[in-house]
This record gives C-alpha cells, sequence and structure tokens, in this order.
C-alpha cells in the first residue's frame, strides 16, 4: 500500500497552500479563520491498473475488484460514500492504461491536489494517471464513443521475466505474416456473435471496427483494435482467432465466412484475459487522434457531441446499441453488457 498521506482537510487549504495537517481557513472579519465548507465536485479520472489481482472491474461484495478498490480509496477521502462509475467493464485478469472514469463527491481537494490526494489511498496495482475536474453531468460511459484495446504476444521459446504477466506467451510456431493478412477482415460493421462469449447479454453483436492491426516486433506480437464498442470477449477470441490462424489451425481467408457463420464453434479459441489491455477511451474531442474514418456512421456518431449536463443532453441513452438514442452501445471486451447503465448487473462467471 501506498504512503497514506492526510485527508482531503489537510490537503488543501483555500490559499493553495498544503498545510502541516490542520486545515487553516482565511481569517473572517473578526479576525477568526473559518473553514471553508466542501464543495460538490465532478470528476473525470483515467485509470490504470494491473488485473492479475483483480477479479475484474465491476464491483463484487467480498471480492477485490478495481470499482471497489476505487470507491473504497475515494470514500476515506471524502468521509462519505463516494461511487465510480467506468466506460467499460474489464473481466478478472484484464488490464487497463486509460480506463475512463467518472465520480462525483463533496470535497475541499481542488484540481492542482487531486492526483496526489486520491492515489495516497490506492494499491500499487491500481493508479489514477489523471484527474480533471468537470461540470456536473459528464458521464464517461455515455459521453465516450469508441475504445482501443491492445492484445499482445511474446512469441519466443523463453519467457520475459520483465513482461510483468501482460503477454500471452506462444513457444511454437506462429506465421504471424497470415495474422497480418487476415485481419483486415475484421474491419467494418458486422455482426461478430461468432466472436462473443456465450455469456453476453447484449441485445445484439453488431459492432463498427475501424482498425485491427498487427504488428510484429520481435519477439512482441501486438494486436490493436478500435472501434466503437465490444461485446464479451469479443477482442480476445478476435485475438485467438488470429493466433490459430498464424498456427496454421484456421485458413488465412476464413474470417469473412466465420463472421456470417455467426457461429462460435467456428471462430479460433478466446486468447488468455492477461494478454488484454484497455489502453484508451475516446470522447467526441477525440475522434481525429481514434482515427475514425470519414463516413464513419455507428451509435452516436457523427451527431455525439460533448454532453456536459443533463440539461444539455441530445436525447435518451440507448444501451442497445440501436442507434435510437445517444447511446454508444458501449459494452465492452471481457465485462458482460450493462443495458440498464447502473454498472449493478450479475456479476461476470
Amino acid at each position: 500500500m501506498r504512503e497514506t498521506l492526510p485527508s482531503s482537510d489537510a490537503l488543501d487549504n483555500d490559499d493553495g497552500n498544503q498545510s502541516d495537517g490542520h486545515h487553516t481557513a482565511a481569517p473572517s472579519a473578526k479576525g477568526t479563520r473559518t473553514a471553508a465548507p466542501p464543495q460538490v465536485r465532478s470528476w473525470r479520472l483515467v485509470v490504470a491498473y494491473h488485473g492479475a489481482k483483480f477479479q475484474g472491474w465491476q464491483k463484487q461484495e467480498g471480492t477485490r475488484t478495481v470499482q471497489g478498490a476505487l470507491e473504497e480509496a475515494l470514500t476515506k477521502i471524502a468521509g462519505e460514500r463516494v461511487n465510480v462509475r467506468g466506460a467499460g467493464r474489464t473481466d478478472a485478469g484484464v488490464h487497463a492504461r486509460g480506463q475512463l472514469v467518472t465520480t462525483t463527491f463533496r470535497s475541499r481537494i481542488g484540481p492542482e491536489k487531486a492526483m496526489m490526494a486520491f492515489n495516497s489511498q490506492l494499491p500499487k496495482d491500481l493508479s489514477i494517471v489523471d484527474a480533471v475536474e468537470v461540470p456536473a453531468g459528464f458521464d464517461a460511459k455515455r459521453d465516450s464513443i469508441a475504445k482501443k484495446y491492445i492484445y499482445r504476444l511474446h512469441h519466443a521459446l523463453f519467457y520475459d521475466p520483465f513482461d510483468g504477466g501482460t503477454r500471452w506467451q506462444i513457444r511454437h510456431a506462429l506465421d504471424v505474416e497470415k495474422m497480418i493478412q487476415a485481419a483486415p477482415a475484421f474491419i467494418g460493421e458486422h455482426d461478430f456473435e461468432a466472436f462473443r462469449s456465450a455469456q453476453c447479454d447484449a441485445a445484439h453483436a453488431r459492432r463498427f471496427v475501424w482498425m485491427v492491426a498487427v504488428r510484429h516486433l520481435h519477439p512482441l506480437v501486438e494486436i490493436e483494435v478500435r472501434g466503437n464498442a465490444f461485446c464479451r470477449n469479443m477482442v480476445r477470441v478476435m485475438a485467438g482467432t488470429l493466433t490459430d490462424i498464424g498456427r496454421g489451425r484456421i485458413p488465412v481467408d476464413a474470417i469473412p465466412s466465420i463472421l456470417a457463420s455467426r457461429d462460435r464453434t467456428k471462430a479460433g479459441i478466446t486468447a488468455p484475459a492477461h494478454g488484454l489491455t484497455m489502453e484508451r477511451v475516446y470522447l467526441p474531442e477525440d475522434a481525429v487522434e481514434a482515427a475514425i474514418p470519414e463516413g464513419a456512421v455507428f451509435p452516436g456518431w457523427p451527431n455525439k457531441k460533448p454532453r456536459w449536463s443533463p440539461e444539455e443532453g441530445d436525447g435518451e441513452r440507448d444501451d442497445d446499441g440501436n442507434g435510437n438514442g445517444n447511446g454508444n452501445g458501449n459494452d465492452d471486451d471481457d465485462g458482460d453488457d450493462d443495458d440498464d447503465g447502473d454498472g449493478n448487473d450479475a456479476p461476470s462467471p
């Protein structure tokens, strides 16, 4: 556990100076100093975590999860119950560098001290890497438009002691050129029924994917996937299928027919969770960086705009992703869908 710093009262003074553990307020008209009341603040957090010791994102009673650890830490800082909401849910063992999180609570901590205060209560395998105060109404799930995942393989006979448990080791022969050749068949709007878990409870599997890139970095192999949303296990099944193509188990030109079949048994294996990382969650203002192709149309795009308060919303969210509201269809790879948006669906097995 990291060194525990003082509470929010000790970390933040209205004059911007750090105290010695006792809040010092501005002097009143009578010469005394009165502490300013805490303010209700909304935060947009970028969260990174190593998933090995977490049983996924979603809070579960008696189980260590990312959402639970974040809420526990922020509750200590706020002195009252704090809830957090993520842009997507990751399953046990999956990592994140750029999970997007929303939370609102009363605090005296301002933006200049937020990072130090928030991280003071977090374990070493979980960090808040960016914290921005946002107007009320921002929602990490509703306001995001896309995600970027990278699946990593270590193709070598030897184990890399420095990989940190973030790669799937492949010791046998692997034709990466075949994987590179096959990958573009995933690009476009498709029904990914054959590439999702049988436990996925999304209403449908139609998703728009605009990037599937395989990079051979010897001995590392990276499979980068960007899309508007992902069904449960979708990226892992895509990665497993490409790996099976590299192994010679599936023909290099088989992906279109597998998509058309809508049959999970036709696709490859589900690649192990520890090779997958949620790298980035994109907001509407990130469209250029996300490399969304010109002319792309999917739920929430191109008409989606930043929604900074409920009054400025662009309609009711449609979580089933059919484009009838402002919903982005956001489920997330390796996390079961949360169709009502409250994060309280039954935990995934």
